[in-house]
């Protein structure tokens, strides 16, 4: 737990300790205004939530971001970068025995990132020689 709690920190841009939850809070669900809060807190640019019932409203400073939708944007910009995780993570996935038959695109799938999924398996055909790699964008 302390090993997971120190890599979540160090991942963390900033950590929002905080906030007034008495701001005004226009989205769908009033059990959210927290977070609405500590994003307005810390003037992010981005929300990244899963849950479906987050919506912020037109006055947020920020965007709201499914996983599957922000993972393929990180394709989109560093694709090489990406292939690189996948080629790391294809060899975790390969030492986890419970979990080689599933392989990593099915977890993504199953963790609701269908669209990025199939941009690993994309990955992993070039990875395997299958494929050439897309040009990388310029920005």
């Amino acid at each position: 737990m302390t090993r997971l709690r120190a890599a979540v920190l160090g991942a963390v841009d900033e950590l929002v300790e905080d906030f007034d939850a008495t701001v005004a809070y226009g989205g769908p669900d009033p059990d959210d205004r927290h977070v609405h809060a500590a994003a307005e807190a810390c003037r992010a640019h981005v929300l990244l939530t899963d849950d479906r019932g987050f919506a912020s409203d037109d006055a947020a400073n920020y965007e709201v971001y499914r996983s599957d939708d922000f993972f393929v944007l990180v394709d989109d910009s560093a694709p090489a970068a990406v292939r690189d995780v996948v080629r790391q993570q294809t060899r975790y996935w390969a030492s986890r025995p419970d979990e080689k038959r599933r392989g990593l695109a099915d977890a993504l799938r199953d963790a609701g990132c269908p669209a990025f999924a199939a941009r690993v398996e994309s990955h992993l055909r070039v990875l395997a020689g299958g494929e050439r790699p897309a040009p990388e964008r310029i920005r």
